[in-house]
């Protein structure tokens, strides 16, 4: 289990014959957690590592933590062999462009309008073809992180100086695991 704590350990122990399972932890919560140490080629080789020290049979790679553990779970699995959705199936889900995409092809109906921004471009408002007031979030972010309500033209360059500054932080360690995935063009990395 990647990034067991105490708290889910109590939860677990609700598994019918709980006694008769052995939860390995492979990395700390705390490490799993921390958004502003992801190092995803190191969280990813640690926990290989681990698990091929591991003398018994893996039978399942489960979390309790989202970003970024829930899109490294799926690669992991694919390792050993062990079922799981696709990695491209989480981050269908993930990325919040390509989300909407997805969304807007099973139930156009039901979609508000959303426009890709590039918040590093010369005019990013440029590309958006929607009204104000509107929501900016980055597409590669978790929850609400550096996500927006913007009212006007410059609540919206006041949000991207405040992107701009701190997008890294989950980009980079969603692009990590964005390059190991297969990604239609009109999405991009």
């Amino acid at each position: 289990m990647i990034g067991i704590n105490s708290f889910n350990h109590e939860k677990l122990k609700s598994l019918k014959n709980f006694e008769s399972y052995h939860f390995y932890g492979l990395i700390p919560p705390e490490e799993a957690e921390d958004a502003d140490h992801y190092n995803i080629p190191a969280m990813m080789s640690d926990i290989q590592s681990k698990l091929a020290a591991f003398n018994g049979s893996v039978d399942a790679i489960v979390t309790y933590i989202d970003f970024p553990i829930s899109m490294m779970t799926p690669l992991l699995r694919q390792q050993y062999g062990l079922l799981s959705p696709s990695l491209e199936s989480i981050l269908k889900c993930q990325h919040k462009y390509w989300s909407r995409v997805v969304q807007k092809e099973i139930v156009p109906e039901a979609i508000p309008g959303f426009s890709p921004v590039n918040p590093f471009a010369d005019d990013p408002l440029a590309t958006v073809d929607i009204a104000f007031p509107l929501w900016l979030k980055p597409v590669k972010s978790v929850g609400s992180y550096l996500g927006f309500r913007i009212k006007n033209r410059k609540e919206f360059y006041r949000a991207i100086g405040v992107i701009r500054q701190y997008i890294g932080r989950m980009a980079e360690p969603f692009n990590a695991i964005m390059d190991r995935a297969d990604i239609p063009d009109d999405i991009g990395k």
